[in-house]
């Protein structure tokens, strides 16, 4: 049975009744940045639903309900995966079809009900992030993007990189062209504007409640842990970071931003497309890491649009899976706290790069272009090796076949992950 809602949402929105991501919003009129659950072009205002008597009367969920009237998700994600889903599928009853609480009361709709094509809306980080821990998590962009004299496998044991909590924007931002420390082909270094603005296709989940130091997780727990997920953009300036890699790591190469969609999909919604995980090197899995789900991914894809500027051409650049990822959401929160390390709600934990084996899933430009030697011809005749200023790039997200008729009015999507590049800012 196809579950329809009394708002009119089209049968191919990401934001279907089976999906209502949670975010955090403000209005023209409302300045507050608070809750929100997205449904087509429409946004359930959860901090002003909590004040009415329906919340109160027909709402059996047992914690605060202070905590969906918070500038962030922190304090509602906090309270665990149980109650998390349990206001989701209270807003989901809210908006069926044959359920007439909101639907026939208009007094309560105008109060509750924010429609994005007659009010202005912001939208803002959905989480205070504690930390931001980035994977690598694809055997196809190890190989394309580093180089040693003595072969090592990068996934033995898993490996990731802390990044700056500073640098996460929500999508829209404007990157500003970031100024680099350069070396050039004789080895001289110089100050100057980055000319090798790449991007990395990422999804990347939230904690939701947290672990404790020195607690370690099982594989079995870890998803009670995880809140959701959103796309992510990992910007990268290449040319910057090609001196700080040897032999140290990227530095102000990937310290300026990185830029994620603000609707969080909750793990549940993502439930009905688990799917198996590509095979893991046996070698590679020691017990903590071992996942008896038969089904330990999503059927999750990601794809990049570039509008270029000012040619006025937007083209299909790039789709990827997150199958393509070697680690599982769930390893990859386990073996982060494997050691020890305390796990805040509202840690973000990117995928990494998830390039495929096929040329139709490479997912930054500096593999396009084979480091910035082969341009990308694009459909209209134009060319590009990296971004440029002006240029925009488009993130969008989705689980299972987009273009399933099955999935009328059933779609999980992401909504988008944008940012466009302005100028450096001159010394």
């Amino acid at each position: 049975m196809v579950l329809k809602s009394w708002l009119d949402v089209p049968e191919d929105s990401d934001f279907s009744i089976e999906n209502l991501p949670f975010g955090i919003f403000s209005t023209a009129g409302d300045s507050s940045p608070r809750p929100g659950i997205a449904i087509g072009r429409f946004i359930v205002d959860l901090a002003a639903l909590v004040d009415t008597e329906a919340f109160r009367m027909y709402c059996t969920c047992q914690f605060p309900y202070s905590v969906l009237k918070q500038p962030t998700l922190n304090e509602f994600a906090a309270l665990g995966r149980e109650s998390v889903n349990a206001v989701r599928m209270f807003i989901k009853y809210l908006l069926v079809e044959m359920t007439p609480i909101l639907r026939d009361d208009k007094s309560l709709r105008e109060k509750c009900i924010v429609d994005t094509t007659a009010t202005q809306v912001e939208m803002h980080l959905p989480m205070k992030i504690g930390d931001f821990t980035d994977f690598l998590n694809s055997r196809t962009h190890a190989a394309n993007t580093h180089s040693h004299a003595t072969p090592v496998n990068m996934f033995n044991p898993p490996r990731a990189f802390t990044g700056r909590v500073s640098s996460i924007v929500t999508s829209g931002t404007p990157i500003v062209r970031p100024m680099g420390h350069l070396i050039d082909s004789s080895g001289k270094a110089y100050v100057g504007p980055s000319q090798q603005m790449d991007v990395e296709m990422e999804f990347a989940f939230f904690v939701g409640e947290g672990i404790r130091r020195f607690d370690r997780v099982s594989i079995d727990e870890a998803e009670d842990h995880i809140f959701g997920v959103v796309l992510l953009n990992d910007w990268s300036t290449r040319d910057v970071q090609a001196p700080e890699d040897h032999p140290f790591a990227a530095f102000n190469a990937k310290s300026f931003a990185s830029t994620i969609s603000p609707w969080v999909v909750s793990i549940d919604a993502l439930g009905p497309w688990r799917t198996r995980a590509k095979p893991q090197e046996p070698s590679d899995l020691l017990p903590y890491l071992m996942d008896k789900n038969e089904l330990g991914t999503f059927d999750l894809s990601i794809s990049m649009s570039w509008k270029l500027s000012p040619e006025g051409e937007t083209f299909d650049v790039s789709t990827s899976h997150l199958t393509n990822a070697y680690w599982s959401f769930a390893q990859m929160l386990t073996h982060h706290a494997f050691g020890g390390c305390e796990m805040r709600t509202g840690d973000l934990i990117g995928t990494g790069t998830i390039t495929g084996e096929d040329a139709s899933s490479i997912c930054s430009l500096v593999e396009r272009t084979r480091n910035g030697t082969q341009p990308i011809h694009t459909p209209a005749g134009n060319k590009r090796l990296y971004v440029q200023d002006g240029d925009e790039v488009v993130f969008t997200g989705w689980a299972g076949d987009k273009a399933d008729p099955a999935l009328a009015w059933r779609r999980v999507g992401f909504g988008v992950c944008t940012g466009v590049i302005l100028p450096a800012r001159p010394l």
